[in-house]
């Protein structure tokens, strides 16, 4: 355990901050940097919105730098800015945000600053420092005499809000405009209400001198300004006085011309009631801001395009690099020809009845390869006869998309080809191995030798308002299956709103609970009714039952809507078959149920809620891609039967993407990810229901439902080969200049790393593996984010697989993206988080000399192996007052005392109130701190059956809980941890359960022992996880789970586990230690514990 400070960033300082915009100032004598926290409630946040969002205004970062200027330098005021470059807005979101501005050497002493939060640096530019003359005044009676035109202030903001900024009561001090086509003259005032003191470039003044800019374009439109233009270079700003609360801002072209393209540069000269300037600012250079960005639908189906093969004579490569060859449904003749002459090829065949059986055994082989041969290129092919129905197949696509993206070296596809014959099928084979194809996944030969491959097309669907609705018939019977899920409760609230006197049935595997019987009565306060059936879609005979049911009590069934499903999302290596058959079985088996069950039944559609994943595939989700893609190959064969006269009632698969309530969600970096990459952002429920409402009308069997970017949704999904292009580069470094620029990047990625995984970046090695360090997928996700942001890339979390080094993937970078990368390093360094200060001792040295330094890219170097950390990747807890650790958390920071009074149901602390040294059994101490529902267990999760459970020490249930608890924080599945060396150490103490036990039951059995015993409490967790490593209850008092917690590291460092759960448990169950204790003085009778202070009288019992 190290003795180190630990502190929550976004935590209210309880110093009072420097200034507004400055809070702290967390200089070392190798820099000078201060730090702010923003929150979003800041009036110059809260008042100032672009498109919606809360952005920092171009001023506060001109106050923030000339305020952090004028401190570091004290002598002398900061009056000039100069070289000012705004180079990323700084958007503060849900969380509060960090910022910090460095202070650096520039030439001529002058100071360079930069402002940045986490990577990315928002502005940066130059202070200067000393005195200078003040400019001629300003003729305001003159200006105003040829400025006629005039425009009041809340005319302009109403324009300004059309354009998508926003401006607030107190970024509102533009009064009113006059104006000609040359010049602007605006009369400024600070808005009531808004702080005064403390600032010398106040944001709301300096804002309005900025708006009044507008005024420039105004005699082109008189009806106000039409296009968004936002700050982003500033020549010079000159500082001659504090701006006043009423002041005239003069804005005029820059002498180099009023516009250059989309870049228009104004000088402005913001001055007193008297026309003395106060500010001017030159070069004050605006970008029309146009948003490329059109945030829709898009609607996209799969089609065949004939498309040729490009042979490449590629024939060494072909014959060393490994293959293994999957067939379905070909000839055993044809299947020995094959392996005869693709003699060092794996060559499988695989039952083509069973879907769920195919998936398997392909999954066997890409775990295979894999773990055989992790990092060598290796071709996976799957030939399939056109003589098997497509469906049973389709899943396979799915997987192979995923492992496309899971892993990068095995290339793969697969071929669908008529009547196989030996020498055709052959030559076939040997063409498309030899060819660059393989960012074609399915593929397709007819009888002629036609090649076609799937792809997709974007499709407009207009809406018939004469059909619309006409899918539900008055009085109609409708059954969704996973009804109670997320999706499943939206659209059996839309289906009862759009029919008339309807009903729904919804279908679950499980039992209805007491919330999902109120959730149905809220549903039947609607207009039809819902009913609520418990059906295993896997199970033939449940779904057979079902429909039998359907029909006997309702006497028709008129549509189904399949939103059944499952995800349990690990790496293709990490899955196991039971996860395999979990997922597949509510899609596979239950659509094929379905089907069985009502294929005489008057259905008027069957639609099947299907996903994006299962036709783009998806890291973490091969399973879930497979099931979807077989839901949708499905739909094509359910709707040819339909057209055949064997089955009823139109079918449609809707690939829909992730919703923004009621689906299956991910987490926040994984969404930022898939937006970055893909422009795929979360469906709004509004949206989705007019969609299946759109989709309801159309004759399509499977269409895909995009909402986002729609330019880059346009791009990466009907023109992946695109959007997956190996990177290319035009600038060649020498191995010098390449090996400089690697170690830059290395420098910057540990601290990203540091940033992500709180570690210092002295504990950070780059040649140690990323998972060595606790990176999680969540974690990997938001590093990949990190990057994509600063160097402006678009990598996929699949390049951690491949290089699992902070020096592999530096060298990566700068081998394979040079000029992007490059372009974050300019040949001087750049201020700011990314160029940290040199990393050798700096001499004691005054506050102006400390600017004589430059700060460089040193490489972090490798700390001792004796001091190698140990990462905590989960934590969970119960503690008093606090059913988790968020909420304990939260009453830290607000300081709430969670000690109270013995609960009743404990035990009645009046009973035995009293002078403990003049009475027996007595105590004056009658607090403690008590944790709810210690009486409340799952046993049925556990397996444990209720008996055995009353006879378990409440410290062991409380204890399973909360390990199961902190197995999931860290990202794992229970199932993950059987066979590793995960050692458990348990901190526990008390036995207070024995005593009532024995003073309640007088009979003794064998759960008497396990259920009390503190080895059985440890070892239950090794047991029910099938962990390898030491299993150690340990009971020191009151420094038990702190010496667990010893064990454990000195554990890892002998290598005797691998992996630790670590912690400790105590109840307060009897008041047996409360009399003892009293009896020796231990306890405060206040209820207070005083550490290390004089007035100590004791301390205080609680439980966790």
């Amino acid at each position: 355990m190290e003795n180190k400070e630990l502190c929550n960033p976004h935590s209210q300082f309880t110093t009072a901050p420097l200034h507004p915009l400055i809070h702290r100032n967390i200089s070392d004598l190798a820099e000078q940097r201060y730090s702010t926290v923003f929150t979003g409630s800041e009036f110059f946040l809260d008042d100032h919105r672009v498109r919606g969002e809360k952005v920092l205004p171009g001023v506060a970062y001109l106050e923030m730098a000339r305020n952090a200027g004028t401190m570091a330098v004290r002598e002398q005021d900061v009056t000039q800015l100069k070289d000012v470059v705004w180079v990323r807005p700084l958007v503060v979101k849900d969380e509060p945000l960090e910022t910090q501005i460095g202070l650096y050497p520039a030439e001529n002493g002058e100071i360079a600053f930069a402002i940045s939060s986490s990577e990315v640096i928002h502005s940066q530019g130059k202070l200067v420092v000393g005195s200078m003359d003040h400019p001629q005044a300003l003729d305001i009676s003159a200006i105003q005499a040829r400025c006629l035109s005039t425009l009041e202030g809340a005319t302009c903001y109403a324009h300004f809000k059309e354009r998508g900024l926003s401006y607030g009561p107190s970024f509102q001090g533009l009064v009113q405009l006059s104006y000609n086509e040359r010049e602007v003259l605006a009369r400024l005032r600070l808005p009531m209400g808004v702080e005064k003191t403390g600032y010398g470039l106040h944001p709301s003044v300096l804002d309005a001198a900025l708006q009044a800019t507008a005024g420039l374009g105004l005699s082109r439109d008189s009806q106000g300004p039409r296009q968004l233009a936002l700050p982003f270079a500033m020549q010079t700003v000159d500082i001659y006085d504090v701006l006043p609360e009423n002041a005239w801002a003069y804005v005029q072209f820059s002498a180099e011309g009023e516009t250059t393209g989309d870049v228009t540069s104004y000088d402005i000269t913001v001055a007193n009631d008297k026309g003395e300037a106060c500010v001017v600012l030159q070069g004050f250079k605006v970008k029309a801001f146009v948003d490329p960005v059109e945030i829709g639908l898009l609607y996209s189906k799969p089609i065949w395009q004939t498309k040729s093969l490009v042979e490449h004579n590629e024939k060494e490569r072909a014959e060393s690099e490994a293959k293994s060859l999957l067939l379905v449904g070909v000839e055993q003749d044809v299947v020995e020809a094959i392996t005869a002459t693709f003699d060092q090829a794996t060559v499988m065949v695989l039952d083509s009845t069973n879907a769920t059986e195919l998936v398997r055994h392909s999954w066997r082989c890409v775990k295979t390869i894999v773990e055989n041969q992790p990092r060598s290129p290796h071709t996976l092919v799957v030939v399939a006869a056109d003589t098997v129905e497509p469906h049973r197949y389709a899943p396979l696509a799915g997987l192979l998309k995923t492992v496309r993206l899971e892993q990068p070296t095995i290339r793969s596809k697969i071929i669908t080809v008529a009547n196989p014959q030996s020498d055709d099928l052959i030559s076939l084979l040997d063409r498309e191995l030899r060819s660059h194809s393989f960012p074609e996944i399915e593929i397709r030969y007819d009888a002629a030798g036609s090649r076609t491959v799937k792809s997709l097309q974007e499709i407009e669907i207009e809406i018939n308002a004469q059909e619309k609705k006409l899918y539900l018939r008055p009085g109609g019977v409708y059954w969704i299956t996973g009804g109670l899920g997320g999706l499943g409760r939206i659209f059996a609230r839309h289906l009862l709103d759009q029919g008339e006197q309807i009903t729904v049935i919804l279908s679950g595997r499980s039992a209805i609970d007491a919330a999902g019987e109120q959730y149905l009565a809220d549903l039947n306060r609607a207009n039809g009714s819902a009913i609520y059936l418990p059906v295993d879609m896997s199970v033939r005979a449940d779904v057979d039952q079902a429909v039998q049911t359907i029909i006997t009590e309702h006497g028709v069934l008129n549509g189904i809507i399949h939103t059944a499903g499952v995800i349990v999302d690990s790496l293709i290596t990490n899955k196991t078959e039971a996860e395999i058959e979990a997922v597949l079985a509510p899609k596979v088996a239950g659509i094929l149920n379905i089907d069985a069950a009502t294929q005489a039944e008057m259905l008027d559609f069957m639609v099947l809620f299907s996903s994006l994943v299962g036709t783009l595939g998806n890291i973490g989700q091969a399973d879930y891609a497979a099931a979807n893609a077989f839901l949708d190959s499905f739909a094509y064969h359910r709707q040819a039967l339909v057209e055949s006269g064997e089955r009823a009632g139109r079918t449609l698969s809707i690939n829909w993407p992730m919703w923004a309530e009621g689906g299956m969600a991910i987490d926040a970096a994984s969404q930022t990810m898939l937006t970055s990459q893909t422009g795929l952002m979360p469906l709004p429920t509004e949206i989705g229901l007019q969609a299946f409402e759109t989709l309801m009308t159309s004759t399509e069997r499977q269409v895909l439902v995009a909402n986002g970017k729609v330019d880059k949704i346009r791009r990466s999904l009907l023109s992946p080969d695109s959007e997956m292009s190996t990177p290319k580069t035009d600038v060649k470094l020498a191995a010098g200049e390449r090996a400089e620029l690697a170690e830059k990047i290395q420098t910057d990625l540990i601290k990203s790393v540091s940033h992500i995984l709180k570690i210092n970046v002295e504990d950070i090695a780059g040649d140690e593996n990323l998972s060595e360090y606790g990176f999680d997928s969540i974690t990997l996700t938001e590093l990949g984010n990190n990057l994509n942001e600063a160097y402006g890339l678009t990598l996929l979390p699949t390049v951690f697989f491949e290089h699992t080094t902070l020096l592999s993937l530096s060298r990566y970078l700068a081998e394979y993206y040079p000029d992007q990368v490059a372009g974050y390093y300019p040949n001087k360094p750049v201020p700011g988080p990314m160029s940290p200060p040199q990393q050798t001792p700096a001499p004691t040295t005054s506050a102006k000399e400390r600017f004589r330094s430059t700060p460089s890219h040193e490489p972090m170097h490798r700390r001792p192996p004796q001091a190698e950390a140990i990462a905590i990747i989960g934590m969970s807890g119960r503690l008093p007052g606090s059913p988790d650790l968020t909420a304990f958390w939260q009453h830290l920071a607000a300081g709430h005392d969670l000690v109270s009074e013995i609960p009743g149901e404990r035990w009645d602390w009046r009973s035995y109130d009293g002078d403990p040294f003049v009475e027996a059994n007595k105590t004056k101490s009658r607090w403690g701190g008590f944790i709810a529902d210690v009486d409340k267990f799952d046993a049925g999760f556990f397996k444990i059956s209720p008996h055995e459970a009353a006879l378990m020490d409440p410290q062991q249930r409380l204890w399973l809980e909360t390990v199961w608890h902190c197995i999931e924080d860290a990202g794992y599945r229970s199932g993950r941890l059987a066979g590793t060396r995960t050692g458990i150490f348990v901190g526990v103490a008390s036995h207070e359960y024995e005593e009532l036990v024995r003073r309640h039951r007088t009979t003794v059995e064998a759960h008497s022992a396990t259920g009390l015993s503190h080895s059985v409490l440890a070892n239950r967790i090794s047991y029910l996880l099938d962990l390898h490593g030491p299993s150690e209850p340990i009971d020191t008092a009151c420094s038990s789970s702190l010496v667990a917690i010893h064990r454990a590291v000195e554990a890892l460092h002998s290598g005797s586990c691998e992996m630790a759960i670590v912690g400790g448990v105590n109840l307060l169950l009897t008041p047996s230690a409360y009399l003892a204790f009293s009896q020796a003085g231990m306890l405060a009778e206040d209820g207070r514990c005083k550490t290390f202070d004089k007035r100590a009288n004791g301390y205080v019992r609680a439980e966790g």
